[in-house]
């Protein structure tokens, strides 16, 4: 009851959050991919073709679960709408590095903002109290780039892949310029290059189509400046 009575009076502090944004969140990546895929090779080699082909100890899309991190920030339109850019992590946490990143572009839709928008009767005004809970959706798209150490060899193996992404969440404002909050991201990577040896440059281009899926619950902290 106390704790629904502080949200309320929070909730009429502040005005809506339009201008620009960035922030953080801390959280995990849970993988899911294939193994064993198929392969044509860039540089065929007798080590590739003896160590890799079809060998899931080798080449593998599920790696990199783990401790993940986000970094964001956007420019908020009207309170509806959204344009953001992020750069997600996740991995660091097993026996060996390992290790995602996905660089992305994103629309972000505020579906309270638009109601608001809608309700108010002297143009497309937001109304001065601001909401309290600002629940989204997000899609949009951008590249990624993995390593992980193999079982077979123990040397650095990675990917290469453009993306998609989706997902939803909500900010809880606390006051003009700060809210907190949960994000849920799945990121889908559509892989074109595995890379065999960093250092030789031995690349792979996948002939099957390997799945890569990434879930990203974060806990978020963001700084909103009007």
């Amino acid at each position: 009851m106390a704790a629904g009575c502080v949200c309320l009076l929070l909730g009429k502090s502040a005005s809506a959050k339009e201008g620009f944004y960035m922030g953080i969140g801390l959280g995990g990546g849970l993988v899911y991919g294939d193994d064993p895929v198929s392969f044509e090779w860039d540089q065929p080699t007798d080590e590739v073709g003896a160590t890799c082909s079809e060998n899931a100890d080798c080449i593998t899309t599920e790696y990199a679960e783990g401790l993940g991190n986000l970094l964001r920030m956007g420019y908020n339109i009207k309170g509806i709408f959204a344009l953001e850019s992020s750069i997600l992590a996740h991995g660091f946490t097993g026996k060996h590095f390992e290790a995602q990143g996905h660089v992305l572009f994103s629309g972000v839709i505020h579906p309270i903002g638009i109601a608001n928008v809608i309700e108010t009767t002297d143009g497309a005004e937001i109304a001065p109290e601001m909401i309290f809970w600002d629940p989204y959706l997000l899609a949009g798209g951008g590249l990624s780039w993995g390593m992980y150490q193999a079982n077979i060899d123990d040397d650095d193996k990675g990917w290469t892949a453009s993306d998609f992404q989706w997902g939803l969440g909500v900010n809880m404002h606390f006051s003009r310029m700060v809210s907190a909050g949960i994000d849920m991201r799945w990121t889908y990577a559509f892989y074109d290059s595995w890379l065999f040896n960093y250092d030789d440059d031995i690349t792979g281009t996948p002939t099957s189509d390997p799945v890569g899926l990434t879930f990203s619950p974060m806990a978020t902290l963001t700084l909103h400046v009007n």
